[in-house]
């Protein structure tokens, strides 16, 4: 073999070492795993889910601010003030029963064994359920009309007498003196009925009571 064929043979080597390494760098890129890209998250919306209100927020939208307005509601008139330029009256309330129902609440109350042995009182039975004083302020034009204890101080007892809130206020402060009880009148003062318009009384009327 002579030079010329040996330097043939090296570079048809080179040539084929070449053309192997090139093959080889072709088919690993080619078998590599594209990378993936990040899967893109959907935009949020303008229209976000409402969740329902919280039952405390419920609560608190039905929860009454001020007592209810009302007509003819039974109390017992604890005692008549003035303050601040300003009148006022503490009150229980109570139910003011008749009739059937009446009956009914003796009954459940333990006042009398049975239906049988209830009394219908003629001015009504009036029940106490929830001992709850109530401080109202009394409108300074609500007319006030008395009949039963306090009227009896002006000689009134029964005639709707109309007076004012000074009046009423000095007589009910006097009760113990005017009413001939034995022991000494305690409270409640008497019964009354009161209109309630925006948390302030409108009117004050005292039934006769027999």
């Amino acid at each position: 073999m002579n030079q010329k064929e040996f330097a043939n043979i090296i570079l048809i080597v080179v040539v084929v070492i070449i053309l192997g390494a090139v093959g080889y760098f072709a088919f690993v890129k080619k078998s590599e795993p594209i990378d993936q890209q990040p899967t893109p998250t959907p935009t949020q919306t303008n229209n976000p889910i409402k969740t329902p209100a919280s039952s405390t927020t419920r609560l608190n939208t039905e929860t009454p601010v001020v007592e209810k307005n009302v007509l003819n509601q039974p109390a017992y008139l604890i005692s008549v003030y003035s303050k601040n330029g300003k009148n006022y009256i503490d009150v229980d309330y109570v139910e003011w029963l008749h009739g059937e129902a009446s009956i009914k609440a003796q009954v459940e109350d333990g006042k009398c064994a049975s239906a049988n042995d209830c009394y219908d009182y003629p001015n009504g039975y009036k029940r106490n359920q929830n001992p709850k004083i109530r401080t109202f302020e009394v409108s300074s034009s609500a007319p006030i009309s008395v009949s039963g204890n306090i009227a009896f101080a002006f000689n009134a007892l029964g005639q709707n007498l109309s007076i004012s809130f000074k009046q009423f206020e000095d007589t009910v402060s006097k009760m113990k003196s005017y009413l001939p009880y034995n022991p000494p009148f305690k409270e409640p003062k008497t019964f009354i009925t009161i209109d309630i318009a925006n948390n302030i009384v409108t009117k004050i009327i005292e039934p006769y009571q027999e």
